[in-house]
């Protein structure tokens, strides 16, 4: 598992869905963070809810490992929350590697 924390938007959009894409063949997560007032909606592009992410030459993910956590939106909760969310969060993700391993043993 990869955790991204970040106050900035990505420069390198075609490099990024590149390495997302290959990595979604592996047991790999990745979760940002976004914190500040950015514009964060390049995260939420990679944060594939609606369907799995495309790189530029048409290379199709596997699965979604991206899970994109505007900070902002929890600024107005306790610390412990926000990283109880995180955490639940990185079980997810990780239940989610450990099923994608194992459908590639049977």
């Amino acid at each position: 598992m990869l955790l991204i924390i970040t106050d900035g938007v990505i420069s390198d959009m075609a490099d990024t869905k590149r390495a997302i894409v290959y990595a979604s063949a592996l047991p790999y997560s990745i979760i940002i963070v976004g914190v500040g007032s950015a514009d964060f909606s390049a995260m939420d592009a990679l944060d594939c809810d609606s369907g799995l992410l495309r790189d530029q030459e048409g290379h199709v993910a596997q699965r979604d490992i991206v899970q994109f956590v505007p900070f902002r939106s929890f600024e107005t909760v306790s610390v412990s929350f926000v990283f109880t969310f995180i955490s639940v969060a990185c079980i997810h993700c990780y239940v989610v590697d450990i099923r994608s391993v194992l459908h590639h043993v049977d």
